[in-house]
């Protein structure tokens, strides 16, 4: 596939009159308030957000016709284009887009990439990327076919999180089951904001004040001292929130539309599974230097501990789901497949 075809189909796109009322309300949907600001950009930073506007225009955005512009120019030019480009563009409507985290780096070559999703894995033909790239680190990036082997295509670039899942914006990301760069754009936006926000209550140890013990704090929905369910920010103001565990399962239930006993169980079942993970992997490390298990002091955990919580939250949520159902004897099964790099 030709290089800067992003470019060739916005052209096309721009040239022909009846297309420049949609592509007008199209960055108005992106970028709404912002188009204004957006417009008065220059240099290096207008050319990275146009870039942004471009992938969702180019992938995510229907026309009027209900068809996305890449669609709609394969369909117009199809007859134009030679065999190879027809393929190349047929892959490129196929393309996937989403988190991905690296489970190969070959310098200079390509790298093996799993979808934290639904855990589809393709190697990927790279080289520049490959130069400051690390195993567990996750990218957010669009791959595609192209003639014999896969690529890196995201014409925005590509996001790179080098502490991989324990990234807190990772975690944010995998709450929508499918990503696009409006909403990436969104999300990023909405941390920034979060960020100078709370600046003023971290600074004051505001957060401290609502934690009333090891595992109890002062909950923020019921306004009662309970176990602590999660920690999440006010959209608004910025202020940290504390909330018990009680009043967080209401909430998961809310947002998924389950009961609460229902989230009590998923997170009954998720707490097992995390603890007979790392209990098989200590046995399995044990094992592998001919250590008896009861016999492995606080510094053999402080060691290995790490690195079996970074395998455990690399797994993907289709990889985590498949444990749903399963006893223990079926779990150590699968969990003997996972492979952990352990330190020296």
């Amino acid at each position: 596939m030709r290089k800067g075809f992003v470019g060739e189909i916005l052209h096309y796109f721009e040239n022909i009159p009846k297309y420049i009322p949609e592509i007008y309300k199209a960055k108005n949907s992106f970028w709404g308030d912002e188009k204004i600001i957006i417009d008065m950009l220059e240099g290096e930073e207008k050319i990275i957000k146009e870039a942004l506007f471009n992938s969702w225009f180019l992938f995510d955005y229907k026309l009027s016709n209900g068809k996305t512009p890449l669609k709609t120019y394969y369909l117009i030019n199809f007859l134009n284009f030679d065999e190879n480009d027809r393929e190349n563009y047929k892959n490129l409507l196929k393309s996937k887009y989403g988190l991905w985290r690296i489970k190969k780096v070959d310098f200079e070559q390509g790298m093996l990439l799993s979808n934290l999703v639904d855990g589809s894995e393709f190697y990927v033909k790279e080289k520049k990327a490959t130069y400051n790239a690390k195993v567990d680190d996750v990218i957010l990036q669009r791959i595609t076919k192209i003639d014999d082997h896969y690529e890196l295509i995201s014409p925005d670039g590509n996001s790179y999180f080098p502490d991989g899942l324990r990234n807190p914006t990772v975690g944010i990301l995998l709450r929508y089951k499918k990503l696009n760069p409006k909403i990436i754009k969104n999300v990023f936006k909405k941390q920034e904001r979060l960020a100078e926000l709370s600046d003023q209550y971290l600074n004051n140890d505001f957060l401290q004040k609502k934690i009333v013990g090891p595992n109890e704090c002062f909950c923020d929905e019921c306004h009662k001292t309970g176990k602590i369910g999660a920690f999440l920010t006010n959209e608004i103001t910025g202020e940290p929130l504390v909330f018990c565990l009680d009043c967080t399962l209401k909430i998961n239930a809310r947002k998924n539309k389950t009961t609460v006993e229902q989230e009590r169980h998923k997170r009954e079942v998720l707490f097992k599974a995390s603890n007979l993970f790392t209990m098989t992997k200590v046995k399995d490390y044990c094992e592998a230097k001919g250590l008896a298990i009861e016999s492995a002091g606080m510094d053999i955990l402080n060691k290995i501990l790490p690195s079996i919580q970074e395998a455990w939250n690399g797994l993907s949520v289709k990889e985590r789901r498949s444990f749903d159902g399963l006893n223990e004897t079926e779990m150590i099964v699968k969990f003997s497949n996972i492979h952990i790099n352990f330190p020296k």
